[in-house]
């Protein structure tokens, strides 16, 4: 009997002999107490019609549950702040990056900005100086002026498609250049190299075809030419068409005995070609898959051996059984879920000794020892997900707690607290949750968890962003899984995938809001497989 086996045997016997106590629900989340800026950033002088990048800080004092936070500005007609509202955590400090714009009809001169925050009763003002030296002038002959160039879309789904360039200015002509240059078309047309067009043109059409499972960033490079003897002018941007390829961890038919990690190409997958190609072979077990932000892959794997986390560097994927660069093993027992939050830290949860431990990002190659460990209230963590805020929300299949004996948990974190020695949950999930194991965030906020105990119905419930601090009912997804689900991922372009041992189901974004969706992929996958992810 396997340590997965006997792990669920002894979470069913703890289930069977526990009581059920009377919930409590979780206090209401209250409004922050107070509001405050830190010190005011320096401005440097510009010209109407620029763009300011500054960098500012906000508090926000007591409260709990994330804050709807709106800014404003104030004392130069027409100049704007980006972004207008943000969501924040009370309870810290956060460093905003923020845009002012100003408009190109702003008279030169000294302008005091107030820049206003405003969280329900509660605003803070923040004064600043701005000097505008002067408007945008006439170009002087034969100059050229390039005053706009954007790409609309900036982000591509995996397959690629249409971008609109758009731009305004004066000179004799343009010249368009793409980098890289596969896989793009102007105008439907190959693109061969720089394109010339005339001084009438203000925009242009790209079509971009993506490669199967591969992230791209392509720089556009937009010139305008005046009379000979005139500097050309330049400006830029980038489009980028989103990556993700699918990673299936488990026991191929052809090899029984060991554990086989297989990459698929997510393009191929949905043009109903399952080909996947073996990428690691390991006699023990893969219990979680992840990638940060480089494309790194991290593997959890448990034996008898000795537990392991390990990190196995994005250039050498392609090739056959490739040797890790990073080997983890301080403070790993029993880990079952991987996962990297904004600042680049790997956080993992250890079902064995009922703790999730952090690593900074800084030295993960040297099995650096944990730099916190969050054990109040968990016990056999098997789920790890970072919300959109940041906040860390993690699974717990079996609970010892009063609050919900025996029947496990979902608990939320909020991101001020994670830097505290001893931080407790701020949100605790019990409702119609009954031995959680893995979980997942949607597009559009709502936590999706996987439950082990549970009747077919509700093997996959969906708790809605707005409920999620205040433990409100689930919204149950009628789903149909033939066998119990063993993990859930959702893909770049927001698809759910659900994976049994031997199936994985595809479900599109728009069919989730139906009383019962059904899947829009299919695929019988042989073996017996129970961890998916998706690279970026």
């Amino acid at each position: 009997m396997t340590r997965r086996a006997l792990f669920f045997l002894l979470v069913g016997l703890l289930s069977a002999c526990g009581q059920l106590a009377t919930r409590t629900p979780d206090p209401s989340p209250s409004p922050p107490t107070a509001l405050a800026w830190g010190a005011a950033p320096e401005l440097p002088a510009a010209a109407a019609g620029a763009t300011l990048d500054l960098r500012a800080t906000l508090s926000l004092e007591g409260g709990l549950g994330p804050q709807a936070v709106e800014l404003s500005l104030g004392g130069a007609p027409g100049a704007s702040v980006l972004p207008s509202k943000l969501s924040l955590e009370a309870g810290g400090s956060y460093p905003l990056n923020l845009s002012l714009a100003l408009p190109k009809t702003l008279a030169a001169g000294e302008y005091p900005l107030r820049l206003t925050a405003r969280s329900g009763a509660l605003e803070a003002t923040l004064a600043l100086s701005l000097r505008v030296s002067g408007t945008v002038g006439e170009p002087s002959p034969g100059q050229p002026v390039l005053q706009g160039f954007t790409a609309n879309p900036a982000q591509l789904p995996l397959r690629g498609g249409e971008v609109t360039l758009a731009w305004s200015g004066q000179g004799q002509g343009y010249t368009l250049s793409v980098s890289p240059s596969q896989g793009v078309s102007v105008d439907h047309k190959p693109y061969a190299g720089p394109v010339s067009l005339p001084a009438s043109a203000t925009g242009a059409t790209l079509q971009f075809a993506a490669n199967a499972g591969s992230a791209q960033a392509y720089t556009l490079t937009l010139q305008v030419v005046g009379e000979p003897g005139s500097t050309p002018v330049q400006a830029s941007a980038t489009v980028q068409v989103q990556g993700g390829r699918l990673w299936l961890a488990g026991r191929a038919d052809a090899s029984p005995d060991d554990e086989v990690l297989l990459a698929q190409g997510l393009l191929h997958l949905l043009d109903g070609a399952v080909a996947p190609a073996p990428v690691l072979v390991r006699p023990d077990e893969t219990f979680a898959v992840a990638f940060d932000a480089q494309g790194n892959l991290w593997v959890a794997r448990q034996s008898f051996q000795g537990d392991v986390v390990e990190g196995y560097a994005a250039a050498g994927l392609g090739q056959p059984d490739p040797a890790p660069f990073a080997r983890i093993t301080q403070g790993v027992v029993g880990p079952a879920a991987l996962a990297f939050d904004p600042q680049g830290n790997l956080w993992v949860a250890n079902s064995w000794s009922g703790n999730v431990t952090a690593y900074a990002a800084e030295g993960l190659d040297a099995d650096p020892a944990p730099v916190q460990t969050l054990e109040g209230g968990i016990s056999f963590p098997t789920g790890l997900a970072f919300d959109t805020s940041g906040n860390l929300w993690v699974a717990t299949s079996f609970s010892p707690s009063a609050v919900n004996r025996g029947m496990g948990a979902v608990y939320g974190f909020t991101q001020a607290s994670l830097g505290e020695p001893s931080p407790r949950p701020a949100a605790t999930l019990t409702r119609g949750i009954v031995a959680p194991e893995k979980i997942a965030f949607d597009a559009r906020g709502d936590l999706w968890v996987l439950q082990q105990g549970t009747q077919p119905s509700r093997w996959l419930t969906r708790h809605p962003v707005e409920s999620l601090w205040q433990d409100g009912e689930p919204a149950v997804p009628a789903l149909d899984f033939p066998e119990r689900p063993a993990a859930l991922a959702f893909d770049p372009e927001g698809r759910l995938w659900v994976l049994t041992p031997g199936t994985l189901y595809g479900f599109a974004p728009d069919a989730l809001a139906q009383a019962q969706p059904a899947p829009a992929y299919e695929y019988a996958l042989g073996g017996a497989w129970h961890t998916l992810a998706f690279s970026r």
